[in-house]
């Protein structure tokens, strides 16, 4: 079982380097709470929003976010409400899940990231 988890990582990892996007990360989803220093005015305009990726209808998903450093963090930089949100879609007919931290009000974005597969489970 460890050898096929193994072997899936390294696949998902090489899907991503040919395709030039930043892969991501497992556990806290790569967020330090002491680092929020890239904020981009919105998802498309971050250097890891993957060219031609296409939402797809009720794939959109906004959570609470849960880490109170982060959070914390965050609202120093732009103060009011931020959410966690998974987004699947395609990128040249293949599935991808986009994940960042959006502020509610002013659409600006933390921690862009692409996974080669779409998130479940939205709890």
């Amino acid at each position: 079982m460890k050898r096929l988890r193994y072997l899936g990582l390294k696949i998902k990892f090489w899907r991503c380097t040919q395709r030039g996007y930043p892969c991501g990360s497992e556990g806290n989803g790569g967020a330090n709470p002491d680092e929020p220093k890239k904020i981009y005015d919105s998802a498309k305009k971050a250097p890891e929003y993957p060219d031609g990726f296409e939402g797809v209808k009720n794939g959109t998903k906004k959570i609470t976010v849960k880490n109170e450093g982060l959070l914390e963090q965050l609202r120093k930089i732009e103060p009011g409400e931020w959410k966690k949100v998974y987004q699947n879609g395609y990128v040249n007919g293949e599935e991808a899940s986009i994940h960042y931290f959006q502020h509610t009000k002013t659409g600006k974005v933390f921690n862009v990231k692409v996974y080669w597969e779409w998130s479940t489970g939205w709890n």
